[in-house]
């Protein structure tokens, strides 16, 4: 059963936004709905964007409920960081020491 996306941007319009932004990780949530917009198979659309079903069904339902504004606020999930971000400082300065 395909879900059917929603007409909130053109390809073109998608294509552009791919383009004029840096975060990668939007480009390819913004990839993947393209190419589902082209109307690729689920199927080849996980494997050729290296995601997992859940994730692309997760992306699209997203999509569908607010374009790509709410593809933009998706936040990665996962576990927190070890190292903070002081550490890390430290860690650069100490080995910037060491050249």
């Amino acid at each position: 059963m395909a879900i059917k996306i929603i007409e909130h941007n053109t390809i073109e319009e998608l294509k552009r936004e791919v383009r004029e932004t840096v975060d990668g990780r939007y480009q390819l949530r913004l990839n993947t709905i393209i190419l589902a917009k082209q109307g690729l198979k689920t199927k080849d659309i996980f494997k050729k964007m290296l995601i997992s079903k859940n994730t692309y069904y997760h992306w699209l339902h997203n999509y569908n409920d607010g374009g790509t504004e709410a593809l933009k606020a998706i936040k990665r999930v996962g576990q927190k960081k070890v190292i903070q971000d002081m550490m890390i400082k430290y860690l650069k300065n100490y080995l910037k020491s060491w050249i």
